[in-house]
This record gives C-alpha cells, structure tokens and sequence, in this order.
C-alpha cells in the first residue's frame, strides 16, 4: 500500500491518531524524538513547540540525550493518545509532566536573548 492508501486506512480506524486530527500541523511533519523515547526506554515527559522552526520536540527525562530521532509527528501520538491535549500548544512553549498519566504544566520558552543584548 502507499502512504495515502495506508493514512486512509488509518484515518478510518478510531485507535489511530489520523482518525480525528487535532494538531495544526500535518501528521506528516517532523519532529524531534530522544533516543531513550524512541527506543522505550522512557516515556515522554517533555514536549516543546519551538518558536524559531515550529518543530514539536518529544523527550524524556533525559535531556541530556546523545542525539534524536526525526519521525512524523503522528508516531509519538500515536504510542501516547494524551499527548493530543497538546495540541494547540502555542508556538514557543513546552509543556512537562511528572510521569505517564500525569497533568501537563504549559509554559512559555523564556525569550532568547539577541545577540546585542547584555545580559
């Protein structure tokens, strides 16, 4: 099957994340994922939207990660159905959460200071 086939299926079957789209962006687009999510390691416990590129970042309580994974950004919610309560999380804010199951906190990215800014 093709990838329009397979996202039809999909979106046809209410265990997948395509059956009711809730993200503005496409499930096609990129995002960051640690390895130790990726791998199964550790459940997501960090989730950013950047303000610079729009890229949603999917982590664990690693931060300190020894690189990443690009996937659609469908996969993470797929494996994890809650992380569609952040769907409409702005553009430059991260939201983090004590364990799986646990509440979101949303915060906002402290602006990054230019490069002729004192600090």
């Amino acid at each position: 099957m093709t990838r329009v086939e397979i996202d039809f299926w999909a979106s046809q079957d209410p265990k997948s994340s395509l059956f009711n789209w809730k993200f503005s962006d496409s499930p096609h687009s990129e995002a960051y994922i640690s390895k130790a999510v990726h791998s199964g390691e550790e459940p997501i416990t960090f989730v950013s939207h950047d303000r610079d590129d729009g890229a949603w970042q999917f982590l664990g309580d690693t931060m300190t990660d020894s690189g990443g994974v690009l996937v659609c950004l469908h996969h993470p919610i797929d494996n994890d159905p809650s992380l569609l309560e952040l769907a409409d999380l702005p553009l430059g804010w991260y939201a983090e959460r004590e364990k799986p199951g646990g509440p979101w906190v949303r915060n906002e990215h402290e602006p990054e200071a230019s490069a002729g800014e004192s600090e």
